[in-house]
């Protein structure tokens, strides 16, 4: 089926040990699948709650290759990553949270659908208590993906990075030279780098991942992402290939985020008027995102 034989999946772990089983069980069910076609999966957990032991129930019974890795002290979710990175031994890579998981087939799916590009972004679903809804509601918005713009003007349209498969060799140096402190954007980045460096995305339609709202969720505190994003920009500035057109809009896109989380209704209606040309490209890939 495919040349390449391994695919690491990465988690950083943060005191998380309620989400394990769930998280495991998922990752075997493809290996299962994937042992058939010659693929292996190794699986790579970073602990970066050092005080805070592992706990694996029934480890004998898996049938991928898990390997710990313990962190002398916190040091955050993309030096994790990175971490993990270094340590793996696949051609592709996933990067799926504790909290999330993926669906059975996820890892054939990604692996048929990538092809020669750089990074497939597939389709799942986001999970917020009782409500379960695709991640992407049409390929209109799913192919916003290719769009280098749009992640600046508007944001990523991508939830996390474990609904993406990505080739290792493919990862922005960039990204792994330049780690940001503030947990929730560097994936963000890490897109935003890859298309300003000419990597090619593509997409996987099939639904393969499953982002669950916990309330520990970083990718849903707009501010903080905000704020993370923002103490990207010296080393995007000094570090990427977007132009001094494209740094500005995405410095003023943050600015603006920032400006509007827990203002009153006029404010921010003064905040989209003050930032009237990315208020309207706002509604413009809103209308895209919702629209059946």
């Amino acid at each position: 089926m495919m040349k390449r034989k391994v695919v690491t999946i990465i988690t950083p772990f943060y005191r998380g040990n309620q989400f394990l089983d769930r998280l495991l069980n998922s990752i075997e069910k493809n290996a299962s699948i994937c042992k058939k076609d010659g693929i292996k999966i190794q699986h790579i957990i970073v602990n970066d709650s050092p005080e805070y032991d592992i706990c694996i129930n029934n480890y004998n019974n898996y049938s991928f290759d898990i390997i710990i890795l313990n962190n002398e002290k916190n040091i955050g979710i993309q030096k994790s990553r990175i971490k993990g990175i270094s340590y793996s031994k696949g051609e592709y890579i996933i990067m799926l949270d504790q909290d999330d998981y993926l669906e059975d087939s996820a890892v054939e799916s990604l692996l048929l659908s990538i092809k020669d590009y750089d990074v497939c972004v597939g389709n799942g679903y986001q999970v917020y208590g009782e409500v379960k809804q695709p991640i992407f509601a049409n390929s209109k918005y799913q192919e916003l993906v290719y769009d280098l713009n749009v992640f600046l003007k508007y944001g990523t349209v991508i939830i996390s990075p474990g609904q993406c498969l990505v080739k290792k060799d493919a990862i922005s140096k960039a990204w792994i030279d330049n780690p940001i402190n503030i947990n929730g954007a560097d994936d963000e980045i890490l897109w935003i780098l890859m298309l300003s460096e000419d990597k090619k995305f593509t997409v996987d339609k099939d639904l393969v991942y499953n982002h669950y709202n916990t309330g520990e969720n970083t990718s849903d505190n707009y501010s903080k992402m905000a704020l993370s994003a923002m103490e990207a920009i010296p080393s995007l500035k000094e570090r990427s290939q977007l132009n001094d057109k494209q740094l500005k809009v995405f410095e003023r896109r943050r600015k603006m985020k920032c400006e509007r989380y827990k203002s009153s209704i006029i404010k921010k209606i003064w905040i989209g008027i003050k930032y009237i040309d990315l208020s309207l490209y706002i509604v413009k890939i809103k209308f895209i995102k919702w629209r059946k």
